[in-house]
């Protein structure tokens, strides 16, 4: 999903992200393919949503901030929860497994989307 949604980059904001595609603008990907979702910008709501132990699929963005040598970005990824660990597949170092959700944020947390 995430790869069709970089690929996309004529139905969103030229300039931004991947070939174009804005993180941003993730939830015009979702609606327009009727995905189900929760949209947080909260990480501690985020966290609570995910607290028990079913399996959810995460599609998560966090900003650098002003005082990483003045470059601004935001990070895209998708995280999987299962067995009560976060899997990530596109982070930064690849593919990290972690017991909470802060460990992903490097930077700023920006905005997530739990995909039903």
């Amino acid at each position: 999903m995430i790869f069709d949604f970089e690929m996309s980059n004529i139905m969103f904001d030229i300039g931004f992200g991947h070939l174009g595609s804005n993180p941003r603008q993730i939830y015009r990907y979702l609606d327009k393919y009727v995905v189900s979702y929760d949209k947080y910008s909260s990480l501690d709501k985020l966290k609570d949503a995910t607290k028990n132990d079913e399996t959810y699929k995460i599609i998560f963005t966090s900003k650098n901030d002003e005082s990483f040598a003045g470059i601004h970005a935001i990070h895209t990824f998708f995280i999987e929860k299962s067995n009560g660990m976060y899997h990530s597949y596109n982070s930064y170092h690849r593919f990290e497994s972690y017991d909470t959700l802060d460990k992903f944020v490097k930077f700023k947390f920006d905005y997530a989307y739990i995909v039903r």
